[in-house]
């Protein structure tokens, strides 16, 4: 690409960045009206949790990911080969109905080999399957069609890997009625009828948001009312899953294993327990990279559906070793419990017609004519015309990166490098709860939770750049915890929802979802003993 003789540039807004600063070697909160007090780290935590207290700052987010952080990510064994299926494979045809054959020839647990290659497809699952690619950079998988599906939704149901299962929750999962007398920290919920209850089995404690529902009652949850959308009403609004720790018949009274997240109000009913009873469930997507032929990215909220994967209410199931190029939502999580997404790289660039050489405005020489009105930014350099959206000044190149919602629980982004700027990097929204990102990086990266309820979200060992934190408000949600990811407490907003962050600048510990998950797993009796049941003795996720 040529050079151009001058650059023009348009000031952004003065609110397009945060600071950078150094880190603190302190653990600090935030008070009610926005002072910073320091604690040493010990006295939330511990050495060894032993001062972990879960009614005050900190939720145990041990549980978080695929079969709870019990079991590691099982080694997939192929069923199937795509090849046998009339896969091309070099990337020149469609090889969309090679696919969805060899879906509809595969039964439950089934896995799909897809061996060294390219190919050209996009697919939605409904069964209980896995695909398992011979690596990350081996095998492409091309997206060149997302407008093909009648009536496309750019933001689900469009994607090169759509799984899509039924909801978790209904009148035939329902065991009992729970009573609204739970408090957050507790592990006693009393309940209409402990018929159907067992130790061990796993169930989800659901909590209604009605509609209509006055502001002042967010308050009373530490939720705050802004941006309450259609995801703030419905009858599994909130869900907390644990195993049973002891049940007792004459009181009618249940001891989960997990403390409550939250505690239980009579203007939020029906309060439930359910069994979980997932459609898809252990399924895992790995060892693949998808480029998303896309063209430019032309404007947030009007993108065409380039999407990379998305688990619509997935339970217990996982992403691994995947590469997704241009897209415009990397991984998409609604809906779904204890997933995880591991060793993934999303990236802005890959394929020349997605604007490679705009990676980085300011090192380019060049015009650039910002437009405000439509928040992009005009690249000219003689006939080359090509153009990029703006979020607060700064280039994006996608909708989503990472995001998960929609009323999702435990799920865990881990060992993740998010290597271009999305409008949203890393979104957690809409009554996700218990979300834990964890040893991940990036160059800038945004922090968002569209104002929609996100509740007791784990940001730890996250390096997120030299500029990072946008997205980042004091409605951000109650509950947030930010450990060990380069901002001192200064960096952070203050007022509203940030009465009850914690945020721990230091390294101790480097990373608390690892902290957690040790000590749990390391002393099994612990739960039983401090519960007076028989704790982690129950049966894994895997089972379901």
């Amino acid at each position: 690409m040529r050079s151009c003789p001058s650059i023009r540039k348009r000031r952004p807004p003065k609110h397009s960045v945060f600071a950078a600063a150094a880190a603190l070697a302190s653990f600090a909160w935030r008070g009610s009206v926005g002072a910073v007090k320091t604690l040493p780290a010990e006295s939330l935590w511990g050495t060894n949790g032993e001062l972990f207290n879960p009614s005050y700052r900190l939720l145990d987010w041990s549980y978080a990911g695929y079969n709870a952080g019990e079991a590691p990510i099982p080694t997939l064994v192929p069923t199937h080969n795509i090849k046998n299926f009339n896969a091309n494979g070099d990337g020149s045809v469609d090889d969309s109905p090679a696919f969805m054959a060899a879906i509809s020839a595969m039964a439950k647990k089934d896995v799909l080999w897809v061996p060294a290659g390219t190919m050209d497809s996009q697919v939605l699952i409904s069964k209980r399957i896995s695909i398992l690619g011979e690596g990350s950079g081996k095998v492409t998988i091309v997206y060149t069609r997302a407008a093909m599906a009648p009536n496309p939704d750019p933001f689900g149901n469009n994607a090169v890997f759509s799984y899509q299962g039924a909801a978790f929750y209904s009148d035939a999962t329902k065991i009992t009625t729970v009573k609204p007398t739970g408090k957050r920290g507790s592990n006693t919920i009393a309940v209409t009828s402990t018929t159907g209850v067992a130790v061990g089995i796993w169930v989800a404690l659901t909590m209604a948001a009605p509609a209509g529902v006055d502001p002042s009652r967010w308050a009373s949850m530490n939720m705050g009312a802004a941006g309450c959308n259609d995801y703030c009403t419905g009858r599994y609004a909130f869900a907390h899953i644990s195993r049973v720790a002891s049940v007792d018949t004459a009181a009618n009274t249940v001891v989960l294993e997990r403390p409550l997240p939250w505690s239980l109000f009579n203007t939020f009913t029906p309060q439930e327990l359910h069994r979980i009873r997932p459609a898809i469930a252990n399924i895992g997507v790995e060892g693949l990279k998808i480029l998303c032929v896309s063209g430019r990215y032309v404007k947030h909220l009007e993108e065409k559906g380039f999407n990379g994967i998305e688990l619509i209410n997935v339970f217990n199931s996982w992403v691994r070793d995947v590469v997704i190029d241009n897209s415009d939502i990397g991984i998409n999580v609604l809906g779904s419990a204890f997933v995880t997404v591991t060793a993934t790289q999303i990236n802005g660039y890959g394929d020349d017609r997605r604007m490679v050489e705009l990676q980085h405005i300011g090192s380019l020489t060049g015009t650039f004519i910002v437009d405000m009105s439509c928040e992009c930014v005009l690249f000219i350099c003689a006939d080359d015309r090509r153009m990029v959206e703006l979020d607060h000044g700064v280039p994006v190149w996608g909708h989503h990166a990472l995001w998960v919602g929609h009323n999702s629980t435990s799920v865990l982004f881990e060992d993740f490098n998010i290597n271009t700027t999305y409008v949203h990097d890393l979104s957690v929204d809409e009554y996700a709860d218990s979300v834990v990102f964890s040893r991940g990086k990036g160059s800038n990266i945004n922090m968002d939770h569209h104002m929609a309820q996100n509740y007791g979200t784990l940001w730890t060992e996250v390096n997120i750049g030299s500029q990072g934190l946008g997205g980042l408000d004091n409605n951000f949600g109650p509950y947030m915890n930010f450990v060990n990811i380069g901002k001192p407490s200064s960096a952070y907003p203050t007022g509203g929802l940030t009465s009850n962050w914690a945020v721990d600048p230091s390294e101790r510990p480097v990373n608390l979802y690892q902290a957690q998950r040790a000590v749990r797993l390391a002393n099994p009796t612990k739960v039983s003993k401090r519960l007076g049941g028989k704790g982690s003795g129950g049966k894994l996720l895997s089972v379901y």
